[in-house]
């Protein structure tokens, strides 16, 4: 009896024991930091980057457009007959005031001669009359009667001279005879067609610029135009319209290029680049480009604290091996290689372009 009471002491008291112990050891698993808080801190993206210092570039507005020439006219008859005699062939320059095409003049020969023997037999008579009236055998106005008779051969004189005259079509300006109408025998009327004188010295080149640019250019815009199949020029705006199309909303400017010998011919494509001003710019290669979350488009830097930065940007102008933007610090670290992994904001691992990562 004595001995299983002192079994049964031995066991509480050993539970005993053990409890305390628990205890003891569940304060100290309860006062260790979890394994979470020893973690180390995650290592920053590693990006590639590159130092750009900004350049002073053209900020240029890019239009579509074509020759045209400087001078234009459709030369149409001013009387009617036949063609007697083509002077001039197609294709052929002409000089102002050379005579292109003469109708038959025979008819009108015949008139001026009659004309100018009435306008003589009225002289006489005039003369007559104002010599008696002077003398006071013939009344004041038989005098007049005489005097309005001359003046009515005088104006029979000057049409059929200026008839004469319209036999004759002569080219109003220098330039090339470009298109020819009529043939030697045909019949002509007021108002036919004759043919076309154009010249292309110099040449114009119209261009529609839109009303959020038009502010930004006037007559002393520098203007570099790029002709199909010939070298760039350089262009003069002579005109800019002081009113818009009301459809388009854009402007109508007019650019003129020297064109001596005519050597550029009228109606080729032309891209006109009107500079609107300088900027600072950074050329980039399209693939350095990103879109933020907004959908803007931009590039992405790294700042001092070697955190991103999103710089929205403009493009200036494309090339092709890259592109011209406006937007970034005069100096920009750059990042080339790893821009679409990283966010505005976030801190980056920077090896830059050249050295060993």
């Amino acid at each position: 009896m004595r001995r299983k009471s002192l079994l049964i002491a031995a066991g509480l008291a050993l539970a005993l024991v053990l409890w305390l112990a628990s205890g003891h050891l569940t304060r100290e698993v309860a006062g260790t930091p979890p394994a979470d808080a020893a973690r180390p801190a995650p290592t920053p993206f590693l990006v590639r980057a590159e130092w750009h210092e900004a350049t002073p570039v053209d900020r240029t507005l890019t239009l579509q457009g074509q020759t045209e020439p400087n001078r234009y006219v459709t030369l149409r008859s001013e009387t009617s007959g036949p063609v007697a005699e083509l002077l001039v062939r197609q294709g052929a320059r002409v000089e102002r005031g050379q005579t292109i095409l003469r109708l038959s003049e025979a008819e009108r020969l015949s008139r001026l001669e009659q004309a100018r023997a009435q306008l003589e037999q009225a002289q006489v008579a005039y003369d007559a009359a104002r010599g008696l009236a002077d003398e006071g055998y013939q009344a004041d106005i038989e005098t007049r009667q005489a005097f309005a008779a001359l003046q009515q051969a005088q104006a029979e004189v000057r049409a059929a001279e200026e008839s004469v005259r319209q036999i004759e079509v002569r080219a109003p300006f220098s330039g090339i005879f470009n298109q020819r109408f009529v043939e030697e025998g045909d019949y002509v009327s007021p108002g036919t067609e004759i043919g076309v004188i154009v010249n292309n010295d110099p040449l114009q080149v119209r261009v529609d610029v839109p009303q959020q640019a038009i502010g930004q250019i006037n007559t002393d815009s520098p203007v570099r135009i790029r002709l199909f199949g010939h070298d760039a020029v350089e262009g003069q705006i002579r005109y800019i319209s002081a009113s818009a199309d009301t459809g388009t909303r854009t402007f109508p400017v007019e650019i003129h290029i020297e064109n001596p010998g005519g050597s550029i011919p009228a109606g080729i494509s032309a891209e006109t680049q009107i500079v609107l001003g300088r900027v600072p710019g950074h050329f980039l290669s399209p693939a350095q480009l990103s879109l933020n979350a907004a959908g803007i488009l931009g590039v992405k830097t790294v700042d001092e604290d070697s955190r991103v930065e999103f710089h929205p940007i403009e493009l200036i102008r494309s090339q092709p091996d890259g592109v011209w933007v406006a937007g970034l610090p005069e100096e920009a670290l750059i990042i080339t290689v790893g821009q679409g992994f990283v966010d505005a904001g976030q801190e980056v691992r920077v090896s830059l372009a050249g050295e060993d990562e």
